[in-house]
């Protein structure tokens, strides 16, 4: 049986079918989540704690922002939220929301919901 440590890149992104960007673009991305934890951890005071969640919440709506910029009336997306993901296609973009048209299955029937564009990912299509 082989060991997990002794694999190479190149085996990972095998296994894991990714090529070489996502592979490491990944390890980075977990090494900035253990060092940000580690420094959210060393706040000792409300104002540093504020100050984080103030930065938080901007770059939160800056990405909101991005995405409704990529997003068009039509497109396939993918809501997140209320632990629960969901399908369906943009119907209207307003300033804050899309409404997006969706198919309830504990209803059996299409639902419209106005949805925040930081809940909002859009389907790639590979083909």
């Amino acid at each position: 049986m082989e060991d997990k440590k002794f694999k190479s890149v190149k085996q990972i992104i095998n296994e894991n079918q990714m090529n070489k960007k996502e592979y490491w673009e990944n390890e980075m991305r977990n090494d900035t989540k253990t060092d940000l934890f580690k420094l959210i951890n060393t706040l000792d005071n409300a104002d540093d704690i504020n100050l984080v969640k103030e930065m938080l919440m901007t770059r939160s709506k800056s990405l909101a922002k991005k995405t409704k910029l990529g997003l068009m009336v039509g497109d396939e997306v993918i809501i997140s939220g209320s632990n629960r993901i969901n399908s369906g296609k943009i119907i209207k973009i307003n300033r804050t929301k899309a409404i997006i048209n969706c198919y309830d299955k504990t209803i059996k029937d299409m639902v419209t919901y106005h949805v925040p564009f930081s809940m909002i990912r859009k389907v790639v299509n590979n083909g």
